[in-house]
């Protein structure tokens, strides 16, 4: 039954958060601070779409109602929703204003992981310089074959996945009729299933080991990530990017804003003792703003590809970075230190209801407390192994 009236609409404000109000068969408003605006709500082929319809009072309700019905009725007659005039963008130009928008809305490591896709399979490709509505599934296999040849399957998912974004992007802003990644994405020839990958801790013997390799008479900006990163066991993108002024010294504190974590929420790490001395040597010598700075650029900093690169060299290892996160889980787990603790630590999701609603400032003093008593623990374990060095 409709509940939108024009009287309705015109008392409708903004009060401090976007809401929208339903009228009937997938029509809604979205109320805004600056625009109320129609918007119809489909499924069609098993995906669902929020199609903008107009700004009101641009578009009056009876109107908004006119094209919802007229979307309807072309999906109960099997035609396609959107009977309207296709646009005569190509592909990278959609992909371009997609990427814009959804800057927005990522944190900054997908968004330089999505853009590096973008750059690398999909602005040079031929499909490129398509207009939008004429590329077939077989210019985005041209694309897709390569990468599964040479065993890159799950780059393959990835780059799929924001071909399939593009036109998804495309359908609800200019009416394209056909998503041909969407046809991919079913086929299962077209990607092998992802699987997730768990990322194994160290042993205490293997750790001590790895410790004693990267305390060596190397200071460049990559080899003392290396030495910080077991003592904070941030994500490694979080420690490539650290910028200077994240850093309060005089509160023994590095805060993390919230477009740079993956849970997009501001995340706190206190510093241990040992911590702040490679922190302190890194401001000192720190010529772009980053912690961290890139060799080949004075507004870079270093690459988690490269970072990762050393640390094999270093130390031997084929695990990765990331086993510095669950090797503290696991060890702090077994030294008796609370999970909730440790959760808040590593920035996860912490599905106890008592301690879900606290902010990010949750137990910073017991937290700081653990975090010291493990660069104490790191310490032992190196000194333990150094001396059979």
């Amino acid at each position: 039954m409709p509940n939108l009236t024009e009287a309705k609409i015109k008392k409708l404000k903004f009060d401090g958060k976007n809401f929208k109000v339903t009228d009937g068969y997938g029509l809604y408003l979205l109320v805004a601070k600056k625009s109320k605006r129609f918007y119809c709500r489909y499924t069609y082929r098993k995906q669902q779409f929020d199609v903008p319809i107009g700004e009101y009072p641009f578009i009056s309700l009876a109107q908004a109602r006119e094209r919802v019905f007229a979307i309807r009725s072309n999906l109960a007659n099997g035609l396609p929703p959107l009977m309207t005039k296709i646009t005569d963008k190509t592909f990278d130009e959609i992909c371009q204003e997609f990427l814009s928008e959804f800057s927005d809305k990522v944190a900054y490591h997908t968004l330089e992981s999505t853009m590096s896709r973008y750059r690398l399979y999909l602005q040079n490709a031929p499909l490129a310089s398509v207009r939008i509505s004429q590329v077939t599934p077989q210019d985005i296999l041209s694309i897709l074959s390569p990468l599964r040849k040479d065993g890159k399957e799950t780059t393959a998912k990835k780059v799929l996945s924001l071909i399939n974004s593009v036109f998804r992007y495309g359908i609800e802003h200019y009416g394209l009729q056909e998503n041909p990644a969407y046809v991919l994405s079913q086929m299962k020839i077209a990607v092998k299933p992802y699987q997730t990958v768990h990322h194994q801790p160290f042993s205490r013997e293997d750790l001590s080991v790895i410790l004693s390799k990267l305390d060596d008479d190397d200071f460049s900006p990559v080899a003392d990530a290396l030495r910080l990163l077991p003592h904070i066991f941030v994500r490694i993108g979080e420690l490539c990017s650290a910028h200077i002024d994240d850093f309060d010294l005089s509160e023994k504190l590095w805060r993390i804003s919230a477009d740079k974590m993956k849970l997009r929420r501001v995340h706190l790490v206190p510093l241990s003792r040992q911590a702040m001395a490679i922190i302190e040597r890194r401001i000192a010598l720190a010529e772009n703003g980053f912690l961290f700075p890139s060799r080949y650029g004075k507004t870079d900093f270093i690459s988690k590809c490269w970072t990762t690169t050393v640390f094999r060299q270093k130390t031997g290892s084929a695990l990765s970075l990331h086993s510095f996160r669950s090797t503290a889980s696991t060890l702090l787990h077994e030294l008796g230190f609370h999970s909730d603790l440790i959760e808040l630590q590593l920035s996860h999701k912490i599905r106890n209801n008592t301690a879900a609603p606290y902010n990010f400032a949750t137990f910073l003093d017991e937290r700081r407390d653990m975090l010291q008593f493990w660069s104490d623990f790191l310490d032992k374990l190196k000194s333990e192994n150094d001396l059979f060095f």
